[in-house]
């Protein structure tokens, strides 16, 4: 099956698939490559090691950002980061407060910032406002 080639991490109950844009259901995904809970707040490596096997789109988009860096910490933080990853990206996070700290935390222009609160029926318009890619390789939800 196509899930078949969905490389999929674990970390005790959670469950991350890269490049689940191309899987018709993840319902019966297996974990095929077990992390331990350092690896979890390290989206950074799991994006590496996918790097190393499949072409990517180096996009990653983090809904309810908060501060984008410390709360958690954050694992996207990595992936924006330009000593790190250097993705282009966008960053959503409708409380104020967090949204200005978000503003300093990652204050380069090729990551998109805005500060709104969204629901599923806006999605759509969203990803065509800010330009995201089809196939974002990461997107992180909370």
């Amino acid at each position: 099956t196509q899930n078949d080639t969905v490389p999929t991490f674990g970390s005790q109950q959670q469950l991350f698939a890269l490049g689940i844009h191309a899987a018709a259901n993840m319902s019966k995904a297996t974990i095929q490559h077990p992390f331990g809970p350092k690896w979890f707040i390290r989206l950074d490596r799991m994006l590496a090691f996918m790097q190393k096997r499949v072409k990517m789109t180096r996009y990653g988009m983090n809904i309810g950002a908060n501060d984008g860096k410390t709360l958690g910490p954050d694992p996207m933080y990595h992936v924006f980061d330009q000593a790190k990853m250097n993705y282009n990206g966008v960053c959503v996070e409708p409380d104020p407060v967090a949204f200005a700290k978000l503003r300093r935390n990652l204050p380069e222009a090729r990551i998109k910032k805005v500060n709104i609160a969204m629901a599923p029926p806006d999605v759509p318009e969203f990803l065509e406002k800010y330009e995201v890619p089809q196939d974002p390789d990461v997107i992180k939800i909370d």
